[in-house]
């Protein structure tokens, strides 16, 4: 099982840290949904006949970390000794009253008039707006509009990245290899989003610049209400 370690550091953030030895690396997911840091992944079994048997493990955060978490910028990585470290940056408290307060006026901000005249009020436009994918709904020519994201992802080559939706969630892996004469290190990336209503997944686009930025573009059609 999973045995974790929680550290705060002086830069705001909180890590978190556990070991994953006898887990598949590549299929360690870690996600933050409300109080509730969630680990999942594989784990191994020694017999080449036996199929990976998939393990979760929920653990209940601190009171003075949740409130502050800032889930949309979780990073987590493994080290060269198989540690899971999942860093998670705290908002202070000045920055959570203006966020708080922004969200409290995201349907009258500017910023997501580009979404539409209407938009489905099941959806947090803000919170989607204001995550690490940065995105933007840009104007694609002919009357047409195209959703716009980027993540840095510098040290990841383009055959180690996977792309994926599901049930209108964007999935991003990435798989880094670095090594040299003592020692192979792997740092794996997972970041994921729900997308818009009107996000044209069927025809999502990807490239990775030179600078290493993951650019994802799709057709963005705006949403209309039911009458």
């Amino acid at each position: 099982t999973f045995k974790l370690k929680i550290t705060i550091s002086s830069s705001n953030h909180i890590s978190s840290s556990c070991n994953t030895m006898s887990f598949v690396s590549k299929t360690i997911k870690t996600t933050i949904e409300g109080r509730l840091l969630i680990i999942e992944a594989k784990k191994k079994h020694h017999h080449s006949n036996s199929e990976n048997t998939k393990e979760q493990k929920i653990y209940d955060l601190p009171e003075a970390v949740y409130e502050h978490a800032d889930a949309d910028h979780l990073v987590s990585y493994i080290t060269p000794n198989n540690l899971l470290i999942v860093d998670i940056p705290l908002r202070n408290r000045e920055h959570q009253q203006r966020y708080l307060q922004s969200s409290s006026q995201a349907s009258d901000s500017h910023h997501l008039h580009p979404y539409g005249q209407y938009r489905d009020q099941s959806f947090n436009y803000h919170h989607f707006h204001t995550s690490a994918f940065t995105p933007k709904v840009v104007d694609a020519g002919e009357h047409k509009k195209k959703l716009h994201m980027a993540l840095p992802m510098k040290n990841y080559r383009p055959e180690h990245i996977k792309v994926s939706v599901k049930n209108n969630d964007l999935i991003i892996q990435g798989e880094h290899i670095s090594k040299d004469n003592r020692c192979l290190e792997k740092t794996y990336f997972y970041k994921s989003i729900t997308l818009p209503p009107g996000t044209q997944t069927d025809h999502l686009e990807t490239h990775l610049t030179q600078d290493g930025h993951l650019q994802i573009e799709a057709p963005f059609i705006e949403y209309i209400p039911k009458k």
